[in-house]
């Protein structure tokens, strides 16, 4: 639709100084045709006309233009809200990601407490085995 306006606008343009360079001519000779008074007012007419014609196509294109940017405000107001909701996610999933990490670290240093227990239970039963089966060689 603007592609059109625009080429409206440019054959009206052609056209009117068509018709300007018409009229010139015709009022650079106004004793010969005795048209003086009468090309003025044809001239100043058709300069209305034109104008008029020039200003309609302005204001469709202006609209035109208006309603394009009105559907990118709207447009922009959709994609703010949508980047603060995935913002928002993106907070909610960097908590949990600390959250979970927290556990983790917490949980690895239970593990490493329990080795340590689990080694020294080893290491006890491993001693009470030996002085039994050492007994139980002395009774022997």
């Amino acid at each position: 639709m603007l592609q059109r306006d625009i080429g409206d606008l440019q054959n009206r343009y052609q056209g009117d100084n068509t018709r300007r360079r018409m009229l010139g001519l015709v009022l650079s000779r106004p004793s010969i045709l005795g048209f003086g008074g009468v090309s003025q007012s044809c001239n100043n007419e058709e300069n209305e006309r034109a104008m008029n014609g020039l200003s309609q196509t302005l204001s469709r294109v202006l609209r035109s233009l208006e309603a394009r940017v009105s559907c990118l405000r709207a447009e922009q107001t959709q994609l703010t809200r949508s980047l603060e909701k995935e913002r928002q996610r993106a907070s909610e999933n960097r908590q949990e990601y600390l959250a979970t990490q927290e556990a983790i670290a917490t949980h690895e240093v239970r593990v490493n407490q329990l080795e340590g227990e689990t080694k020294e239970l080893r290491r006890k039963h491993k001693q009470e085995l030996q002085e039994l089966m050492a007994n139980n060689e002395l009774l022997q």
